[in-house]
């Protein structure tokens, strides 16, 4: 009985989760279209991307969390698609910590500046996933 009231509870907190994050991603994408500057706007929009797919991947997680309890398994694209969109919507967030660091520079400086960032995190997640390729989804979770 422990164990099936863990799962509910994994559920549960993987749906709130998933809920306050997606949640976020729309109220800041609405703030956004409501701002009166733009330097906010073009700051908070990156942030609003990381909740919208954030709040996703969570509840793309509840859905496996259920397939595995239920002994269904899933082909390894399905863990590929979840690894990926997990560290996908960690992109929009580095975006948004760069604007935060550097709100005054010019536009083209900072897509430098994250086109390097993104550069480096990509190559980070390759290789990352090249050390163990027997565990690669369990380090490219642990990585993102």
């Amino acid at each position: 009985m422990s164990g099936s009231l863990l799962q509910i509870d994994m559920v549960v907190v993987f749906f709130i989760y998933g809920l306050a994050f997606f949640s976020m991603g729309i109220a800041l994408t609405i703030e956004s279209t409501r701002s009166p500057l733009l330097a906010e706007r073009r700051i908070i929009r990156p942030l609003a991307i990381f909740g919208l797919l954030h709040g996703m991947h969570e509840w793309f997680e509840i859905i496996l969390l259920q397939g595995v309890w239920l002994g269904m398994p899933f082909p390894a694209e399905v863990s590929w698609a979840r690894s990926s969109l997990l560290a996908i919507s960690f992109v929009p967030l580095i975006i948004f910590g760069l604007l935060m660091l550097f709100p005054q520079n010019s536009q083209r400086m900072t897509i430098g500046i994250i086109g390097l960032v993104l550069i480096v995190y990509t190559s980070l997640v390759i290789i990352n996933m090249q050390i163990d390729p027997d565990n690669i989804f369990g380090r490219a979770d642990a990585f993102s």
